[in-house]
């Protein structure tokens, strides 16, 4: 591993503003400067998951976080509690008979997938992905992966076979090894072909499991990385697509330390095969995987960096010159769960998240490239001081069988800053600073001149910051956004500006604080968007109320009391101007309501357009805000209904004192979804964060004030307003999103009624022109519906019944010309009733095509096997007999099951009626020819 200079980490977007900036909080002022030097690329970052079962709204805290990559915790002995085959290690007694049903195993999976069960009892596993749960981390695999998946987060299965349920005896123990074999091919093989994964974990801090010892390890070692390989590989024949298992170990609490018993071992022996052989071709590691808690190990801010540079070069010594064997610190915070406890201190206190920076931007540049953050939720711990572990980032319900999320922590912000400064593809650029105290990473775009900044203040002093960009050829009128985690602000936007002759002064940056500086790689103009409607809405007795927009301050409260709940709702007009802007801030006048101190709300952006001033109530935003919700003060106590559906956390709204000033949370994301829509809503909530205060240990979460905010009708000066930050390019990652909205009353529905899908297709250009169909998501996917868009990228979808469920619906649109296919998902879960086909054919109405001639939508439904490449022999049928008596012509399924039927048909003469009929004849494994019900067209035009 080559040592990195010290690096640095920067964005893709930024910004300038039309507001004053913050007044400096201080002393000293500090030069950054940055040399165009290329380090390369960003690490990789990530959290290790805790809760996540189906009902909590984890999948949007995840969402906010941005977060690419998730180490999740997969027990072998959750999944496979027993033995799925009796007998105990299947006959195997000796390496011959190993490698024999090894080889028989393999070549079974390739040919017939999890249908056959001769060698695993596939169905026992699937069933456990589905239902088992884990311990301290609650989740269920089909769940937790699946919405993962969803988001595109690639994702890293640990798996830790206990010797206690998985027993080796020796190398002789052919028939343990085989059951430690066959347990992780079958979790290779189902995870990589179910969810795409290819990384894994071997076992976790091998050496802190009681009785292990190096050899031990060592022989589970190379079973477990053959079996992984081995599952890869085969699902990745099996499914036509190519995949490669990367393997990480030895996962040891601690770095240096542990690498003479435990790592040296591992390395030098990596060539050496399941069977003893020693193959140059094979390694049974990828990657040297670590865990490390150690801000006060040592005394020294820097003991990760030192530890991470001691371990590459013990790494080396072992590696020959051309070989290098990347780091990941696949667990790291400040401190561990049991450290936390016997302190007073939580990511909230600030010489701790401040710490936090620090310690990650010593190990990026110490060469370190996947950071795994141990862990996303407070999960429960037992037998000390406090009854979490106060290293997780996020509030949860622990007794609450939805495991929802409240919050999140000062630590959690930081760690959403760094991710977004660091995103995946982006590279880590040079810079110096005149303050060594400081901590720095710098990111730029991959070809680009857009850069991110990190900057972490661990002194008690405060700053003033002067950024030159001089060297990286950034023009003047280039923007700048300032944002800011301290004891006063929780990741919000605190400031903007512009580069001026490559340099831009005066930053600030408050003691104890971490700050994230963008910059834009050309220059932009600002225009502010004011708001159309905003209105308080009540709950309890003023469900009903809906006198709330004519207040001149709008209220924020959550007192623990039914009738003391209020919220802001607000909305904006979305012109196609403001949906292609590069950045957009939401931008308030806000303050406490009567005394000082640190006061907190959430922002959400939800679907909410069709609501006046002069209407809008709690009660009649029943699909956003729950009513009936009891008087208390924990996370159950929430009111935002279908988190991640109807409503997504976009940023926490911060206010210390009862002066209005000026608070902006970025919400770009939110907006660009809302160009076809042309308005977009945002609701701010003081949530209840948490179920028990910590270190106080009080019970709920009730703020001592709440918020007020200046309306529309305090004049246009305070009023709020988005504020805009354009260069007139178009980033590619926004061209084409798809939103798709379910309308169903509650998240699971078991289709006694049917429901209707919303869908819009968002462009930076023209609305394009094209289908949307949607599908159900499970391994068993096939169509369930679709619709033409109208000029407005606009349709909807009526949906009746489903595959067999539950399956999340997957929206697949399917351009006319000229656009990349997107794809967007959506946590509605359905129950099919039984007894229908499993393939049909549906016919639309007659529609106008590219040409200006008419033509008639049909697709099958049914499983992926039955879509592509199915015949069709539609007809017409001229006397309704129900027989056609022209034929026209056969057609083929696109591989979502789409073909288009046109009319007239090329070369007869213009019909004036007729109805068309479409017969399936089925070439494959699909079940008999389907005749679909009649549907007629309207007269069509001559050509």
């Amino acid at each position: 591993m080559r040592r990195l200079g010290r690096p640095v980490i920067a964005l893709l977007v930024a910004l300038a503003a039309t507001l004053p900036p913050a007044a400096p909080v201080a002393a000293a002022s500090v030069t950054l400067t940055l040399t165009g030097a290329d380090l390369g690329p960003v690490p990789r970052l990530g959290y290790n998951l805790g809760h996540w079962v189906e009902g909590s709204n984890a999948a949007d805290w995840w969402r906010y976080s941005g977060l690419a990559n998730a180490r999740v915790f997969v027990s072998p002995s959750d999944i496979e509690p027993s033995d799925d085959l009796a007998p105990a290690g299947d006959g195997v007694t000796s390496q011959a008979s190993f490698a024999s049903r090894r080889t028989a195993l393999r070549g079974a999976a390739v040919a017939a997938g999890t249908t056959d069960e001769t060698y695993i009892r596939w169905s026992a596993f699937i069933q456990r992905y589905r239902t088992a749960t884990g311990d301290t981390n609650e989740l269920t695999v089909d769940h937790a992966f699946g919405a993962l998946r969803d988001q595109g987060v690639e994702i890293l299965a640990n798996l830790t076979a206990s010797p206690s349920r998985f027993p080796i005896s020796s190398d002789a123990d052919w028939a343990g090894m085989w059951e430690l074999w066959q347990h992780y091919y079958a979790q290779g093989f189902l995870l990589s072909s179910r969810y795409g994964v290819t990384r894994f974990g071997t076992f976790n801090e091998p050496n802190n499991w009681n009785g292990m010892t190096p050899t031990d390890w060592l022989r589970r070692l190379r079973i477990c990385a053959d079996a992984l390989r081995a599952g890869v590989a085969d699902a990745a024949t099996r499914d036509g697509v190519t995949r490669t298992a990367t393997i990480y170990a030895p996962g040891t609490a601690n770095g240096a330390s542990k690498y003479a018993d435990w790592g040296s071992p591992a390395v030098t022996g990596r060539h050496l095969r399941w069977d003893g052989t020693v193959d140059p071709g094979w390694t049974n590691l990828d990657r040297y995987a670590y865990q490390k808690y150690s801000m006060n190990a040592t005394g020294s801010a820097t003991a990760y960096g030192e530890d991470a540079s001691s371990l590459a070069g013990l790494i080396a010594a072992d590696l020959p010159a051309d070989v290098v064997l990347p780091l990941a610190l696949t667990e790291f915070n400040v401190r561990t769960g049991s450290d936390y406890d016997g302190t007073s201190a939580t990511l909230d206190t600030p010489a701790d998240f401040v710490q936090l920076a620090v310690n990650t931007a010593t190990v990026t540049a110490r060469g370190v490239r996947e950071i795994f953050l141990f862990k996303m939720a407070q999960t429960e711990r037992s037998g000390g001081t406090y009854p979490v572990a106060k290293n997780g980032t996020h509030y949860v319900q622990n007794a609450d069988p939805g495991h929802r999320y409240g919050g999140a922590t000062k630590g959690a912000e930081v760690w959403r800053m760094i991710a977004a400064a660091c995103a995946p593809g982006r590279r880590l650029a040079g810079i110096t600073t005149s303050l060594s105290s400081l901590a720095l990473l710098a990111c730029r775009q991959d070809g680009g001149r857009a850069l991110d900044v990190i900057v972490a203040n661990p002194s008690t002093s405060s700053h003033t910051l002067t950024l030159d960009v001089s060297a990286l050829g950034i023009p003047s009128g280039a923007s700048v956004v300032l944002s800011e985690v301290s004891a006063g602000a929780s990741g919000g936007v605190v400031t903007t500006g512009t580069i001026a002759s490559g340099r831009i002064a005066k930053l600030p940056l408050p003691a104890l604080s971490v700050v994230r500086i963008q910059v834009s790689g050309s220059a932009r103009t600002s225009a502010s968007v004011p708001v159309t409607a905003d209105t308080v809405l009540r709950d309890g007795s003023g469900a009903g109320s809906t006198s709330g927009g004519t207040a001149r301050t709008l209220d924020v409260r959550a007192d623990g009391t039914v009738d003391g709940r209020r919220v802001v709702l607000l909305r904006f007009p979305v012109s196609a101007a403001t949906a292609a802007a590069d950045q957009v801030l939401l931008t308030l006048r806000a303050a406490n309501t009567s005394r000082s101190g640190t006061i907190q709300a959430h922002v959400y952006g939800v679907d909410a357009g069709a609501w006046s001033e002069g209407s809008a109530s709690w009660s009649g935003l029943g699909s956003i805000l729950a009513s009936g919700v009891p008087a208390g003060s924990r996370i159950e106590n929430g009111i935002v209904r279908g988190q991640g559906v109807r409503a997504w956390i976009l940023g926490q709204l911060v206010t210390t004192s009862t002066s209005l000033g000026w608070k902006q949370i970025d919400v770009t994301e939110h907006v660009r979804t809302r160009a076809v829509d042309g308005w977009v809503s945002f609701l701010i909530v003081q949530d209840h964060r948490w179920d028990l205060a910590i270190p106080a240990r009080t019970v709920g979460d009730t703020q001592a004030d709440g918020i007020r905010i200046a309306s529309r009708e305090s004049g246009s000066s305070v009023a709020p307003r988005l504020i805009t930050f354009s260069s007139g390019t178009l980033s590619a990652a926004a061209r084409l999103p798809v939103r798709v909205v379910a309308e169903a009353s509650r998240d699971r529905v078991r289709w006694e009624a049917p429901v209707r899908v919303a869908v819009s297709v968002v462009s930076r250009r023209a609305i394009p022109a094209g289908r949307v169909v949607l599908r159900t998501g499970g391994p068993d996917a096939g169509v369930v519906g679709g619709c033409r868009l109208d000029r407005f990228g606009q349709c909807r979808i009526r949906l009746d019944a489903l595959a067999v469920a539950p399956y999340r619906i997957v929206a697949a649109f399917r351009p006319a010309r000229g656009f990349r296919v997107a794809q967007a998902r959506f946590p509605l879960v359905v129950l099919r009733p039984a007894g229908m086909e499993p393939t049909r054919l549906a016919l639309g109405p007659a529609t106008t095509g590219e040409d200006g001639l008419p033509i008639v939508p049909i697709r099958v439904e049914g499983p992926d096997a039955c879509l592509a490449g199915r015949t069709i022999a539609p007809g017409l049928d001229l006397d309704g007999d129900g027989r056609p008596e022209t034929t026209l012509g056969s057609l083929v399924t696109d591989p979502l099951g789409l073909a288009q039927i046109p009319w007239p048909v090329p070369g007869e003469p213009a019909l004036a009626e007729g109805t068309i009929v479409a017969t399936l004849a089925p070439a494959g494994p699909c079940e008999g020819a389907v005749t679909s019900g009649p549907a007629s067209p309207p007269p069509p035009t001559a050509p």
